[in-house]
C-alpha cells in the first residue's frame, strides 16, 4: 500500500489493462473475485473495460472500499448465510 494514498501501488501497471481485471489480479489486490468485482463496478457506474489509467485516485479508493464492505459484509456474522450486495449494506 502507498502510505501517502491508501491505493496498493502496483494498481496502476500497466496503465491499459481494463479495471475489470485488474480487480481480479491477486497480485494488486486479494480477495475480489468475479462476484464482488461485477457488483463494485455496477454500484460504482464504471464499465468493467475501462482503462485503469482513466480512473482517478478518488474513484479508484471507493471501488476498493466498496469491495473491502462488501466482502465484509458477507463474512460478519449477521450475514446469516446470505448474500450481502448493494441493498444489504
Amino acid at each position: 500500500m502507498d502510505g501517502r494514498k491508501g491505493l496498493p501501488t502496483p494498481f496502476r501497471q500497466p496503465p491499459d489493462v481494463p479495471i475489470g481485471l485488474a480487480l481480479l489480479d491477486q497480485w494488486r489486490v486479494a480477495g475480489i473475485g468475479n462476484v464482488y468485482k461485477s457488483e463494485v463496478l455496477f454500484l460504482s457506474g464504471i464499465s468493467p473495460f475501462t482503462r485503469v489509467s482513466t480512473i482517478d485516485d478518488e474513484q479508484l479508493r471507493t471501488i476498493l472500499e466498496t469491495a473491502r464492505a462488501l466482502m465484509a459484509a458477507n463474512t460478519a456474522s449477521h450475514a446469516d448465510d446470505a448474500i450481502v450486495t448493494s441493498r444489504g449494506l
